[in-house]
Parts: structure tokens; C-alpha cells; sequence
């Protein structure tokens, strides 16, 4: 990742680590805030997916997904169900 992206990522993650101590939190749920602090240690860029409309089981998708640095865009759609993104993972592992 050049410099300007890194930059960029770690403001975008400022930005939310500072959003977490205000009530924009008050909008997720427990388990929720546990995916968005996991992906802000791991230092992805959670602004992908800290979304209020994706559920616990989603986010981890997307953030094991950006972890083996995989394609998550297609699971970062409101009302996919955590089943179904666990079934696509599991079908793209076996081609590895």
C-alpha cells in the first residue's frame, strides 16, 4: 500500500475510533462494535463496512475477507445473510 493510501486509511480509522465515543455508536450493537474495533486493530479500513444495516456476521465476513486481502465487495451489500457469505467463503478457500 503507497503512503498516501496508508495515510488515508489511518485517518478514515481516527475518524471512527473518535466516532466510537459518541452516540454515532449508539447505532450498532454489542457485537457489532466488537467487528468494527477487531478491524481497527488489525488496521483495515473498517469504514467498509461500519455500517449500521450490516449485521455482526456480515462485517466478520467482510473482515476475514480483507484479512486474506480477498475480493469483499460482492458481501458488502445491506441484507446478505451471514450464511450465505460463510457458503461463498468456504467455496472460494477450496480453490486455494
Amino acid at each position: 500500500m503507497n503512503d498516501v493510501k496508508l495515510a488515508a486509511l489511518y485517518e478514515s480509522n481516527e475518524n471512527i475510533e473518535r466516532l466510537l465515543t459518541t452516540t454515532w455508536a449508539n447505532r450498532f450493537t454489542s457485537l457489532q462494535l466488537a467487528e468494527i474495533r477487531r478491524g481497527l486493530e488489525q488496521d483495515l479500513d473498517v469504514s467498509v463496512y461500519a455500517i449500521a444495516s450490516f449485521d455482526d456476521t456480515q462485517m466478520r465476513w467482510i473482515r476475514k475477507h480483507m484479512l486474506r486481502k480477498l475480493d469483499f465487495r460482492k458481501y458488502a451489500i445491506p441484507g446478505i445473510s451471514g450464511e450465505y457469505i460463510c457458503d461463498e467463503f468456504h467455496r472460494t478457500m477450496r480453490k486455494y
